[in-house]
């Protein structure tokens, strides 16, 4: 029998995943009077990543969060992007701002300096948090779902949350038809410490040529990461070094071979950029997906982050609004839908346009890219940023 909640009485949660999704979402559930656990397959000592690029709309979700302010002074405020072709020329730039406005409106960050602020906010961190417990099963009955560790132990609550990333375990097994898709392109990453002399560091910088696209995002404290992203059909990281990184782009324009000069070779990731193909749902009974477990999209729009932390806010508050917990995830995966599946898709076919290697359609893109009115680009992108979390 499906249980209402009692005005004293509030749901149990548990949350698979302790990433930016899984962090957000149970600070969240606490600003709701509802305390969840979070189970975590990493160990504690992890570092991941590199950098993000955080927008207007995940600003605003930070500030459901009471974290705007802390956020905003840990990272770097960005006023655009400008894309660049391969010899230095300004092809185009997209404003970050909406509207004229003295508040930042993109914020450059470490992955691992946004999960340390997230968790800093959660309550009683040490039990709230689980760490080396890796999921590898799930089952629900009317009253409660149940999450399986690798380890052997289990973990009941009346809604399981499936923020466990795009090889979701979850979501294999409640979708077995779900399909990770490769994009076609790798992706190469790296902080530096110093930004080197001569580059900006009040907008980041994509350059577009037919080697492939390296991008430039500077950081708090004269820091900056970059990433590179280089078509790879099969796969098969052809390129394992920084001197064959900087080989392969020595026709670029000095910015990049600088930026790359100043890397430290061993702290240079490599991963296939893949997403997941948009599905028509991510909920079924007691069980939600959230973050990329339910929408990863390729980094193109910047905004697999952004779209875990919108999911955090609206997540709770159906949670703390509905009268059952199956009512508040239906609700929620109503909500966010149609949303999130566009920016997957938007995501994908603007890759496509940045990794093209025919050097005769670069050109003629590279020609007509300064004739697009920047407020054009702005027009297009205004979905993303618009958000509205009073719903």
């Amino acid at each position: 029998m499906t249980r209402k909640w009692a005005i004293n009485i509030k749901p149990s949660i548990v949350i698979a995943g302790g990433g930016i999704a899984g962090l957000s979402t149970a600070i969240a559930l606490q600003q709701q009077g509802i305390q969840a656990t979070v189970y975590d397959a990493q160990d504690p000592n992890y570092v991941p990543g590199a950098g993000l690029g955080i927008g207007s709309n995940a600003i605003q979700a930070l500030d459901k969060l009471n974290l705007k302010s802390a956020f905003m002074q840990q990272g770097r405020s960005l006023s655009s992007i400008q894309f660049i072709s391969a010899k230095g020329r300004k092809l185009n730039t997209t404003n970050f701002a909406l509207l004229p406005s003295n508040e930042a409106q993109y914020i450059s960050i470490l992955r691992s300096e946004l999960l340390e602020l997230l968790r800093s906010k959660i309550d009683d961190p040490k039990n709230t948090i689980k760490y080396e417990k890796k999921c590898i099963g799930i089952e629900q009955n009317q009253n409660k779902a149940i999450l399986r560790f690798q380890d052997g132990t289990t973990a009941e609550a009346d809604a399981v949350i499936g923020a466990d990333g795009i090889h979701s375990s979850i979501r294999s097994q409640l979708f077995p038809t779900s399909r990770i898709r490769s994009a076609g392109y790798s992706c190469w990453t790296c902080v530096i410490s110093q930004l080197p002399d001569g580059i900006d560091d009040k907008y980041a910088t994509e350059t577009w040529g037919s080697a492939g696209r390296i991008g430039i995002v500077p950081l708090s404290g004269g820091r900056a990461y970059w990433f590179i992203c280089i078509n790879d059909h099969m796969n098969k990281m052809a390129i394992k070094t920084l001197d064959e990184l900087i080989e392969h782009f020595k026709g670029y324009h000095s910015s990049v071979i600088d930026v790359l000069r100043a890397s430290d070779p061993g702290q240079i990731s490599y991963q296939p950029i893949m997403d997941l193909q948009p599905m028509p749902q991510f909920t079924k009974g007691r069980i939600a997906l959230i973050g990329d477990a339910a929408h990863a999209a390729t980094p193109n729009l910047g905004q697999g982050a952004c779209q875990a932390i919108e999911d955090a806010v609206i997540l709770a508050k159906e949670i703390g609004r509905q009268s059952t917990v199956e009512q508040a995830l239906r609700r929620f995966e109503q909500l966010r839908m149609k949303r999130v599946n566009k920016i997957t898709r938007v995501s994908r076919m603007l890759g496509v346009v940045a990794q093209i290697e025919n050097e005769f359609i670069t050109s003629v893109r590279n020609f007509v890219m300064p004739m697009v009115p920047a407020s054009f680009n702005n027009k297009q992108l205004e979905f993303i940023y618009r958000v509205d979390f009073n719903d």
